[in-house]
């Protein structure tokens, strides 16, 4: 994946790679399979 290449997953995930940083996203498809989003939890990983 070349930097800043937002791509499309599993139907409602995206992935871009911007300068070396990795983000993950839902799609407004994926949204609107929900009512209410009350939390969420990362796990915080250290890279080596």
């Amino acid at each position: 994946m070349s930097a800043n290449d937002v791509r499309n997953f599993m139907g409602y995930l995206w992935v871009q790679n911007e300068d070396g940083v990795i983000t993950i996203g839902i799609n407004e498809d994926g949204l609107a399979d929900f009512d209410e989003i009350t939390s969420v939890d990362l796990l915080q990983n250290k890279i080596r």
